[in-house]
Formats: structure tokens, sequence, C-alpha cells
């Protein structure tokens, strides 16, 4: 969070507890009392600001926060057997002095298998599962909103589902364009105990909210999914007279077992219009981020605006089994395939709301960004890399080459860009890194799903100068792919190959009818070429 400001807070402000919601009677926007420190006038946030409202969190860094408490993972049998506890009956609090509103607040009790007593507090728990971004905080303690905004058909033959998204949903388009997002999203509309427990939250609102001086107070609960055999990863206080620990933050849900489709279509029909732009568009780089985002806690937000991303500490999230979700588009409207960088413009914005967006509203709309998917998908897109495959067995089979390894792996994403996405479905593209060794010498070939036809970009054949610093350099080689919209970043080539040490080998010619798609045929010259690179390297 180190660009992104709160204006009505003072420097280095800890959050040290969250206490009720509240909103006016005849109002909708609901914020939650927190206890700052040191003492701040501000006594509460909004919710849409949920994704980043942790206990024991820097808010408004002028150094790097290091997460501090006392860690732990483990793996949940099933939360039907956690029982509901206050926060002040844990017992790391018998002597502190909690305020009321902090007191009363609800958390799961559990033991995990070496006897250790967890306390969770629910609005963590909450947060790492559904809160990842300001729509879906608000949106959980309304328990109808779903219905409303997303028309969901399964075909179970099939094992395919169709979310249309409403027009009139608030669902930001900007999150539509992230599979993580729709993958999440998905996970809520179609897995039933995922649902139940979403809505659990507005339902809980609802009932047992209460009317008090003009505003309607609630202490958050809801009931969570049964997640058998999840991992969680967390951090918070220990006790060793007590053997408990009170969680500060969940970092990781992994291993989530969920009932879905394997593959979920969405559609919007808005989509093509605002999001598929016009070809001259289609290399165009993102614009780098300001120095600092002004984040604007109350004020509304302008619907004119695109959204904005801001980073902050991850939530790393994965499922046991991956799905995929897709963006569909109306086949009748015209518009080129390509996908405009939309926000390339806009680097001179530094004010923003992450409040829902308004026509009258004050700043330009943003969103927390704190989902990291580490599900294990790669599998589904190997396909994808076929050709490429193929290309690899010939090398090992008619010229005697050795794979030493293959990785698959999603390219990274990063602010304001779009690049690590395909642009005809909103998949993640994907990237495949192989070493290869002729002769005794190492070589690294490095090829990109360009399967939507975007950029033309080669196949790249490296001779590393330093094994040692290769991972670290890959990153950034990665880095600079996207941020260069799919462009080879030749300094960086150079910084890990030197002058003369990497090649870059263009693809066999594919039929005009099937752009970034190879023709199988064409695979026996594609290796014949890359040995003759390898042997000229060496």
């Amino acid at each position: 969070m180190q660009n992104n400001r709160f204006a009505d807070l003072e420097d280095d402000v800890k959050i040290k507890s969250l206490g009720s919601l509240f909103r006016k009677e005849n109002g909708t926007n609901w914020a939650i009392n927190i206890g700052f420190f040191p003492h701040q006038q501000k006594k509460a946030m909004s919710i849409s600001n949920a994704p980043v409202l942790v206990r024991n969190r820097i808010l408004n860094p002028t150094t790097i926060d290091p997460s501090t408490g006392y860690s732990r993972s483990f793996t949940i049998e099933n939360t039907c057997h956690w029982d509901t506890v206050k926060i002040g009956d844990c017992p790391i609090f018998a002597k502190t002095k909690l305020s009321k509103y902090e007191a009363n607040q609800f958390c799961f009790l559990f033991h995990i298998n070496n006897g250790i007593a967890m306390y969770l507090p629910q609005f963590e728990f909450a947060r790492a599962l559904f809160l990842h971004d300001g729509y879906l905080s608000r949106s959980a303690l309304e328990p109808e909103c779903l219905k409303a905004e997303f028309d969901v058909t399964i075909n179970s033959d099939m094992a395919i589902a169709r979310v249309n998204v409403m027009e009139i949903s608030g669902y930001p388009l900007k999150s539509l364009d992230d599979d993580g997002a729709r993958n999440i999203l998905s996970w809520i509309l179609l897995d039933p105990e995922a649902r139940r427990s979403f809505e659990s939250i507005g339902y809980s609102q609802k009932g047992n909210g209460k009317q008090i001086g003009g505003y309607r107070h609630w202490d958050f609960q809801f009931k969570p999914p049964s997640l058998p055999g999840a991992r969680l990863s967390v951090r918070g206080r220990f006790d060793d007279a007590s053997n408990s620990l009170f969680v500060y933050e969940i970092s990781e849900i992994s291993n989530i077992v969920a009932d879905m489709p394997e593959v979920i279509e969405f559609f919007h029909p808005k989509v093509v219009e605002n999001i598929r732009g016009d070809a001259s568009l289609r290399t165009s780089g993102p614009a780098d981020p300001p120095s600092q985002y002004n984040v604007h806690d109350v004020d509304e937000a302008n619907s004119h605006n695109h959204h904005l991303l801001l980073r902050a500490p991850a939530v790393k999230f994965g499922f046991a089994k991956a799905f995929k979700s897709i963006m569909v588009f109306d086949k009748q409207r015209s518009g080129s395939t390509g996908r405009k960088d939309d926000d390339a413009t806009s680097s001179e914005i530094k004010d923003v709301s992450t409040e829902e967006p308004m026509a009258t509203g004050s700043f330009p709309c943003a969103d927390w960004d704190i989902l990291s998917d580490i599900t294990d998908d790669a599998h589904l897109y190997a396909n994808k890399f076929d050709c490429f495959h193929q290309m690899l067995e010939l090398l090992e089979n008619e010229h005697q080459c050795t794979i030493l390894s293959k990785v698959l792996h999603r390219l990274p994403k990063i602010l304001r860009g779009k690049k690590h996405l395909l642009a005809n479905d909103g998949t993640p593209r994907f990237i495949a890194v192989v070493e290869i060794s002729t002769g005794g010498q190492c070589f690294h070939l490095i090829e990109v799903d360009t399967s939507d036809a975007i950029n033309s970009l080669s196949t790249q054949l490296l001779s590393v100068k330093s094994q040692q610093s290769w991972s670290v350099m890959l990153e950034i080689l990665e880095h600079d792919l996207v941020k260069n919209s799919l462009r080879w970043p030749k300094n960086i080539l150079r910084q890990i190959c030197g002058p003369d040490g990497y090649k870059g080998i263009p693809h066999p010619s594919s039929d005009s009818a099937h752009k970034g798609m190879l023709d199988p045929d064409s695979v026996s010259n594609w290796a014949k070429r890359v040995y003759r690179w390898m042997e000229q390297l060496k």
C-alpha cells in the first residue's frame, strides 16, 4: 500500500480494533467503527475499504510495513464444528480493557491439531473469503443483490454455466476483465455453499441489525462455507499461558473444494462497447501510475471515469480443482478484437474514491485489488502450446537435444495494463519457459501464448550469462514484456545474455483465417531453425 494514502488520516496510523457497522436509517452507505493508534479524528471508514481493513495494519505507511505477529498454517476439518464467541471472551484480552464495540464483535473459536485455541474474527474471515473489492463488500450487506444483478444458467450435461451480468449491475467492468476476480465471483454465484455463505451476511444484517438514534447498527456475523480440507495461513497474537492465538490477518486460503462447472461464460451487454477497442490502439502501452493515490473514503466516485485499481497486500486464494471463466461477446456487434488500454492517458490522476460510482461523483472511481489467484490451472491452457511442445519433441528426437525443465505459468498482472490477458476471451496469457541442452551447453527457450493474434511475438532463445540470477531476471523480463505491450524488452535481454547471447526466432507462418494458430506441418522447419541458432550461439 506504499502509493495509496487515505486523505483524512495521518501517516503511519495503525488499525487497533474493528467494531460494529452502521449507516443512517434512510441511507445506503455502510461504515465500520475503527480504533486507530495514534488517536485520529476519524472514527470510522466506509465498508468499500473492507479489503484493506486488517487489525494491526499500518495505513499511510511512510516505510515498508513488515507483517508482524505469530504466523501459523493449518488445515480446516470443517467450519461446521466451529463455535461462535465474542472477542471479549478471548483469554488473550483478559487483562486488556477492550472498547465495548470491539469486545462485542463475533469470532469463531476452534482448535487445531496441536491444541492451540484459534480465535478468528468473523469480519476477517469474510474479508479473506469474499470482500476482495468495494463492490462485493457493499453487495454482501444486501441479501437479494446477487439475484437482482446476475442471471445464472447451468448446463450440467455440458459442465458449462452462463452468467449474464445485468445492465443495472454495479459490478465494475474492470473486474470482469480480470480472470481471478471472475473466478471468485463465479464461486460465489455458482457454488451452493459459497453463495449461501455470502448471502448469510446480508440476511444477518437484515435480521439482527438495530435502529438506534437515527442509525442502523449491526455486529458483523455470517455462516461460512464448510471448507473441508482447505488450508489457512494466518498471523496474529499468541499467548503461551492459554495456548491461544487471536488472528489479525488471513494471508492465504488454498485447496478450496468447490462445486463448479468446468467453464463459466460471462456476458455483459456493455463489454463490447466499453472494452473492445480500435485496432490502432492494440499495442498502446499503459502509462506509469502516479507516485501516490489519495483515497477519499466518503466522497462519491464519478461513474464517467474508468475504474482504477489500487494494489494492496494480497490474499492468496486457490481452488483444489481449477475451472475456467471466460468472457463472451455479442457476435452481432461490430468492432475489432483488440482491447485498448483505456487507462493509458490517466497517469495524472491522483485523487480517487472507492465509493460506488455516481453520475454526480466528485472523484475518479477506484477499487482495491487484493486477490492473488494461486489455483494450479496451467493444464487448462496447455493446449495453446501444442505446436511448441511438438517442436521440443523434434529437438529431442531428431537433433539430440535434452529437455532439462519445462514450466508453464501466467504472465504477471501489472497496474493499468491488460496484456496479461488474452484479448478474445479475457483468460490468462501463459508463458512457457524451457531449459534445454545440446552439446554440453544449456539454453532457455521462451514462448508466449499469442493465440489471440494481438501481437506477433517470436520465440526467444537465450544463452544466459548467470544461472544464479536467472529466476530474478526472468521475473523482470516477464514484467517488462507485459508493460511493453508484448514487445520483447531488448535492454533486459542484453542484461541476461549480453549483446549477442539471444535470438528471436519467428514462428512459422499461419493461415490468415486462423491467426495465432500454427500449422502442425510447419513445426519440423521451426525445430531446425531453433537448433541452427543454438549451434550459432554456442
